[in-house]
Parts: C-alpha cells; structure tokens; sequence
C-alpha cells in the first residue's frame, strides 16, 4: 500500500512478496493442525480421585430446571433465519436504500452466512473432536459481537462515517480471530480421531475473513487511489468468497455429504483432505498476493492451485455419491451448490487470467449470482434443511415432522432456485431477470416461512417441557427429555392430556407475507411516479457532469424552474462510479472512461445526487440540482428552497457548500498578482491625490488599500482588483 500511494514498484513488489509470505505462514500453521490430533500421543493418566456419596439427596433442596440443550441452536438459528429475512427485504427494497447492491451481498454474506459459520464450524469440531462443549456463555458473546459490527459495518459504508465501517471491521477481525482461537484450542484438548484433518479447513478459513476484513476496513476508509482500490476490491472478494466461505464449505463436505446421502465416508476422504488443503490454501494466498501487487499471471496460478484442491476434494464426494444417490431436499441442494461452486470457479478462473488486476473486480459482478445464489445459497439452505431438524430436539417424532415440515415442496423450491440463477447471471431483457429474482426471492420466502414455523413450534415444545418437569418436581431433562412423557414422543399420560400449543401454518405464512406486501407497497410508494408533473416546461439545457476524485462536478446545477435537463455523465476516474438522483433516473455502472446519459423531468424542485458505490456517498461524492426563479404556483415554496422573492431569491441552504479544491476554476477568472505591496511611507504621492469619490473607492484583497480605479488591476499593484 506504501508503495501504491508513493508510486514506487519497488516498494509495492516487496509488499506482494510479505504478504504472500504472511498468508503461506498463516496456511501451514492451520495444516500442521489436521496432523497434530492425528500424531500427538497420549500421555499417561494420572491418580483420579472419585468419591461415591451413598443415599438420596434431600428432599427439600430443589433441583434447579435446566434448559434443554436445543435452546442454544433455537435461539442461535433463530439469527441466521432473521438475516435471511432481513436479505430478502433489502432485495425488494431495491434502490430506496443507498448502495443497494453492496446492501444486499453483505447482509447475505456478513450477516446470514457468517453467522451460520460461526455456530456451525463449532458444533461439528465439538462433535467430530469429541470433545466437551465450550461454555455457551462465550459462543453467545462472540455471536452478538459478529452481529454488533455487522451492524457497525453495515451501517457505515451506506450512511457513514466511515470510521464507523472501519471500527466494525476491526471487530469482525477479532471476532474471528478468537473463533480460530477456540477451535484450536478443541484441537489440542481432543484424543487422536478420523476427523480431525477438518478442523485445519476452518481455522484457514478464519484467517482468511481475517485477512478479507483488514482489506474490507481499508476500503471502507478510501485507502489507495485509482488502481490500488480495484485491487483492493477484487482480492477483498476473491478471499472472502473463496476463503472464508468456500474453505468452510469444502471442509465441511467430506462429513456433512455422506450424513445426508445416509452412506459411509469414503476410505480415502482424509488422504483427499490433506492434499486439498495443502493446494487451496497456499493457491488462495498467492492469488490474493498477486492480486494485491498487480502481478498479472501470479493470480491465475495460485487460483489454479486452489481450483486443484476444489477438485481433490469432490473425489471422495464422488465416491459417496455413486454409492447412493440423492433422495431428499436437502441433499439435491448441496449437489447442485456443488456444480456451480465448480461453474464459477472455473469462470473466476479465466476472468483473472485474462484481464489485469485492478479490472477483475469490474469484470466479476456478472459472477456474483452463480456464486452468492447457486453456491453460497444453497449451500446455507440445504445444511440449515438437513441440521435444523437434528438440532430442534424433541424425540424422533418431532424429528420427523419437522423434516417433513421443512421440505415440504422441496422440488418445486430447487427448480425455481436453480433457473433463477442464470436469468441473473446472463445478459438478459430486464422482465427476464425481474423473473429470475422473483424466482430466487420465492424459493428462499418459502424456506423462511417454514423454518419459522418450526422454530416456534421448537420454543412451544421446549416450554411445554420446561413447565411438565417443574409441575412434577423433576428436571426437564429427566422428566421431559428425548424419552420421556414428551408430546411428540407419545409417552406419558400428561404429555397427551395437554398437548403443547402449535401455532398454525397458514396464520403464521399469512403474516409474513402480510408483512412482505407491506414492504413492497411502501417501495412501490416511494420508487414509484408521483403522477403527471405539473411543472410547465420552460426550456432545456444539457449539463456535462464528470466523476472523479470522490466528487461530482459539478457539485450543484442551478437552472431555471421548468427546464428540462439532460445529464451527460462521465466517469473520469481510474475506478467505477454512477450517478443516481433523488428522483430515481440512474446511469449504469460506469467503467473508467465510460459515458451515460440521463434526461430529468422538468425541474421543479432540489434534486440531490449521489454515487451509490459502497461509501462513496458518505465520503461526499454528491451533487445537488437547485432550480432558480420564481416556482410554478402549483408547488409549495417549502418543496423548492427558496423563499419566493422572485428570480432574486437566495437558497435556504441547510449547510455550506462542500469545497471542491480540484474543481476547475468559472470562466475568466484570474490568479491573484503575487507581487508584494510597497510600505506606506514609499508610495507614490501622486497617485494618492488622484481624484475619487466614495462610490468609486474599491477595498482590495489582501493588504486593505484604496483604489480610485472602477475596473482593472490596482496602478500600486498591491493586488489584484475584486
């Protein structure tokens, strides 16, 4: 970066050459996990002191109801469903909110995924380790922390400041850096086992959100110019995308595949581990290093070794896979996640091994569908359709009619979420990808729809339980657990005279959707046409706009009431900007160099204007669109800014007007004479006697003095004149 801003290849060359040597170092400490659990040897047991109290408890101590052990996960995936919620609502939002592309992907991402992989990653290392449960006091801590900067993050780039984006970042960083923490720690605490090469794909892929939230926080704060921030952008993707997701994903494979094929793991599953490791994680390393320092053919190779390692690992997937075929929902799911997990790797591929550095974050927004919706989606869907079930509880009853609850509909939910995939991914007519997202949007709908419902049947049942043990003096978990007179199970002659109360289905689908359409009456409201303009149309005037340096210029358009502006708006800067207005025309995404034309309606009113690139608005790239005269009296005088003193009339402007100190200077200005002015005592006594009126009599910048001259320079050449 030191080199970037001081335009030094050296210096640039030397850091690509310490950060790759950071992220190899960082890759074979996560390796030397997987052998660690597998090598250590087990040290001698020492003297165990057990004591065998004889006899009953007493009566009058009562035991202390203890939560049933699906409550973490209730509550925990309570959060992730709300996210997905929450995605769903910022994707029918659409441009009411500012960024609404950046919006989407890290609600989804930031919010959504990372919180699944974080409560996930650590109940399959607890559960393959076989080791005990850390304290949930602390899993919940760092939960809340994750959604805390989340926030912090979310809230920043789209609104500002952007120290507040930056400080979420950190946050984010130690968050996960003390999720690794806890997962090595479980490493060294567990007996030798078959699953612990694993636990080495999630600790890499904590170090690489590490990595993407450092380069996530420098973005946030507008380090680098021009080329450096495209960098920055593409490998703030590539290792985010690729490492934090995909690494958690790849590992996650070799056990989650065969549970939910119901088949045997394939024999050479840890073998297949260990060389996938070893060639993604250095691969992903000297790919985002190339990325960073510009090296044009050093990040297609390291994103060929790390393609060479998706491929070793979907050789005992394969393995599995022809041993049984996929027969549910949730299994037809991760199977088409996988194929096009495989489709845009091979299409990032030949992305960055055919266009230079700082043009490959341009050139991967059209791959952003087959990886966030065909891969990351499904992938979170078919884990959460096959585990929630598991982790709701309630005996094998309620077991099977929350899976049969949840993949209700399943085909039906696959095929619309797999064709919307390429409607959004192709260069299609906009209906067609209009129909592509109304496609992705109502699979994911329905899925939340139903995991809601089983959550709050989950809470109902565990309640249930909850007042059963203490109504009997006994703990829920012996009372009311897996077998005991639960509802779900059929046992017990209290569970079946007050059977737990379910909400119904259709009353719950009835309010979300209830609430959706609310939504999107209240978009359609504020995106649509307010009806027929009433502005009479006075004239045109074409306005050249140019974008660059984090401004737009220029800054703010005064134009007559009425007139009918066309915008032609270039992006003169070395990365992408757009220009939207407050009334809802906008220019495409605009490469460097790149031109777009927008008409307006007549003006009748301040329009503001902004670049909804994440954070640029907030770093004060906005312009703002006044209409001078006299306004239409079918407007209100509050609406235009001003306050109605005819064509005089002064703006009621809220606050100063930002100075642009690269903006090009009105016509026929002039610099400043910098030659000094002569003491008082040296001047020339006949200019001093020249004839002058106090009307005439001009003050002049900078030293104060009196000139009788109406036009023209000072004859002192004291300064120039006003």
């Amino acid at each position: 970066m030191a080199g970037d801003l001081a335009a030094v290849e050296a210096v640039r060359t030397l850091g690509g050459v310490l950060a790759a040597l950071a992220l190899l170092m960082f890759a074979g400490c996560a390796i030397a996990l997987t052998r660690s659990g597998h090598d250590r040897k087990v040290s001698g047991l020492g003297p165990v002191d057990i004591r065998i109290e004889k006899g009953r408890p007493p009566a009058d101590v009562p035991r202390l109801p203890q939560r049933p052990r699906a409550s973490w996960h209730l509550r925990a995936n309570a959060i992730v469903v709300g996210w997905l919620g929450l995605t769903v609502a910022v994707a029918l939002a659409g441009d009411v909110l500012p960024a609404p592309r950046w919006l989407l992907i890290h609600v989804f991402l930031l919010g959504a995924v990372s919180t699944a992989i974080l409560i996930w990653s650590e109940h399959f290392t607890v559960a393959l380790l076989r080791v005990r449960t850390p304290p949930q006091r602390g899993s919940l801590t760092r939960v809340a922390l994750l959604n805390a900067a989340t926030v912090a993050v979310l809230t920043g780039v789209s609104v500002g400041p952007w120290q507040l984006a930056a400080a979420g970042a950190a946050l984010v960083v130690g968050v996960v850096l003390w999720h690794s923490a806890v997962l090595v720690r479980l490493v060294r605490q567990a007996l030798p086992g078959r699953f612990g090469h694993v636990i080495g794909w999630y600790v890499s892929a904590a170090g690489a959100l590490a990595v993407g939230g450092v380069l996530g926080g420098l973005l946030a704060a507008h380090i680098g110019q021009e080329g450096a921030h495209e960098r920055l952008h593409a490998a703030h993707a590539e290792v985010n995308l690729f490492g934090w997701v995909g690494l958690t994903v790849l590992g996650t494979l070799f056990t989650l595949w065969p549970t939910v094929l119901r088949t045997r793991m394939s024999d050479g599953t840890r073998r297949a581990s260990r060389v996938g490791l070893w060639l993604a994680v250095p691969g992903l390393a000297v790919a985002v290093a190339g990325l960073l320092a510009g090296w044009r053919w050093v990040a297609p190779a390291g994103l060929a070794a790390y393609a060479a390692g998706g491929l070793a690992v979907l050789a005992p997937l394969a393995d599995a896979l022809r041993r049984k075929r996929p027969h549910t929902g949730a299994s037809w799911m991760l199977g088409a996640a996988i194929v096009w997990f495989e489709v845009a790797l091979a299409a990032d591929l030949v992305v960055v091994a055919t266009r230079p550095a700082h043009e490959v974050g341009a050139a991967l927004e059209p791959l952003l569908p087959l990886v966030l919706v065909g891969f990351v989606a499904q992938v979170l869907l078919g884990s959460l359709l096959h585990l929630l079930p598991a982790m709701l509880g309630g005996g094998p009853a309620r077991f099977k009619e929350n899976a049969a609850l949840l993949e209700r509909g399943w085909p039906v939910r696959l095929v619309a979420l797999n064709l919307g995939v390429p409607l959004l991914a192709l260069p299609v007519p906009q209906p067609v990808t209009l129909l592509g997202r109304a496609l992705v949007l109502g699979s994911t709908l329905a899925f939340i729809v139903l995991a809601i419902t089983a959550l709050v049947r989950a809470r109902s049942a565990n309640g249930q339980r909850l007042g059963a043990g203490m109504g009997s003096g006994q703990s829920p978990a012996v009372g009311g657990g897996v077998g005991g007179g639960s509802p779900a199970d059929g046992g017990g002659t209290q569970g079946r005279q007050s059977p737990p109360a379910r909400p119904s289905l259709p009353a719950i689908a009835g309010v979300v959707v209830g609430c959706l359409l609310t939504a999107a009456a209240v978009v359609v409201a504020t995106t649509g046409a307010s009806g027929p303009s009433t502005v009479a149309v006075t004239g045109s005037q074409t306005v050249e706009v140019t974008l660059s340096g984090m401004s737009i210029r220029p800054a703010v358009i005064e134009a007559p009431a009425g007139t009918v502006l066309t915008l032609r708006v270039t992006n003169a800067d070395a990365q992408r900007h757009d220009l939207r207005l407050a009334t809802g025309e906008r220019t495409p995404m605009l490469a460097p160099g790149q031109s777009a034309t927008l008409k307006l309606q007549p003006l009748g009113a301040a329009v503001d204007g902004w670049c909804t690139v994440a954070g640029h608005r907030a770093a004060g790239m906005t312009m703002r669109i006044i209409p001078t005269g006299t306004a239409p009296a079918s407007q209100s005088e509050a609406s235009t800014g001003y306050d109605g003193h005819g064509t005089h009339a002064v703006p009621q402007q809220s606050a100063p007007t930002r100075l642009d100190l690269a903006a090009p200077m009105p016509p026929g200005w002039r610099p400043y004479d910098a030659t000094g002015s002569p003491p008082p005592e040296a001047r020339n006594t006949t200019s001093r006697s020249a004839p002058t009126t106090p009307s005439s009599r001009r003050s002049h910048l900078g030293c104060g003095n009196a000139c009788g001259r109406s036009t023209g320079p000072c004859q002192g050449r004291c300064c120039a004149a006003r």
